[in-house]
């Protein structure tokens, strides 16, 4: 997802080429024409973005398809983590002919607040990820849940599901807005929310706290070096922000190998977050009449 472009633009000026997938011609529109979102980093010099308007699903999964296409012309196995022995000559053909097609990272960045779009968190998505990610490349995935234990279970799902794809996964939440609040009461407190299921709805005495999380997933060990300044790009928020990102570790609850019940994970088949979602999208969508009136979401 694009938003306004700040992430897109942010790469440019560190000489970083991006390619946008976006599903909506107008959010592109607008990022360009309101918020400054140009093909090149505007007075940097920095690197080009290509801008592909469609579903994020599918451009994965024909990118994906094309990287295996290709380290099959080439006389791979088909996977450009090795997962199938190769010759050494084998491996270097592979890598030569993939190279053009595959990403140091994958920005996941769609929107969660409210409801989200299953389809680009299920486990065979998360492979097509990895398939078009060079080998100690990098998926940034933003996901708003809570550590709250009445309702973490989709920060869990979402946490088994990357770590079904990916050998190393570490997740860090938003700062406190000080030094002085905890990693509770940072929490953004919601509301009592209406709780729908399939056969009734009821009302639930739970206080949902969600915050911001970021998985960074791979198959090598992640390091995370200290930031300098060049990071912050004159950004007073950058500043702030970046140097405090490591510091809120999220204790996630992955499932262990010896495990005999498999854990709860998100796949084509079965979808468990649309459900354990409702109450933040009912929740998010009765804010959201709030702050604009009727008429604007009837004619949205």
């Amino acid at each position: 997802g694009l938003g306004i472009g700040i992430s897109t633009s942010s790469l440019q000026r560190h000489n970083i080429t991006v390619d946008i997938v976006e599903i909506d011609p107008a959010i592109y529109t607008f990022a360009r024409d309101y918020f400054n979102l140009t093909p090149t980093a505007p007075h940097e010099g920095g690197a080009t973005h290509r801008a592909f308007i469609q579903d994020g699903r599918q451009y994965i999964r024909n990118a994906a398809e094309r990287v295996v296409q290709m380290e099959r012309a080439a006389g791979g196995g088909g996977d450009n983590n090795g997962d199938q022995e190769q010759s050494k000559e084998g491996k270097k053909r592979v890598a030569s002919a993939t190279a053009p097609l595959l990403y140091d990272y994958v920005l996941h960045d769609v929107f969660t607040g409210g409801s989200l779009p299953v389809q680009l968190f299920t486990v065979e998505a998360l492979k097509d990820i990895r398939k078009v990610l060079k080998k100690d490349g990098v998926l940034a995935l933003n996901f708003a849940g809570s550590e709250h234990k009445a309702i973490r279970e989709p920060l869990d799902i979402i946490a088994s599901t990357i770590a079904t794809v990916f050998s190393h996964v570490k997740c860090f939440r938003e700062p406190p807005t000080s030094s002085s609040e905890s990693a509770e009461a940072f929490d953004n407190m919601v509301r009592m929310l209406p709780f729908h299921s399939a056969n009734h709805i009821q009302k639930t005495k739970t206080i949902c706290r969600t915050s911001r999380h970021v998985f960074f997933a791979s198959v090598k060990p992640l390091a995370f070096r200290r930031t300098i300044e060049g990071d912050y790009l004159g950004s007073a928020m950058r500043r702030h922000l970046l140097p405090r990102l490591t510091m809120y570790p999220v204790r996630l609850n992955l499932p262990k190998a010896d495990i005999s019940v498999p854990p709860k994970i998100v796949s084509d088949k079965e979808n468990p977050l649309a459900e354990l979602q409702m109450p933040l999208a009912v929740e998010h969508w009765r804010v959201m009449r709030e702050v604009f009136p009727v008429g604007f979401w009837v004619n949205y």
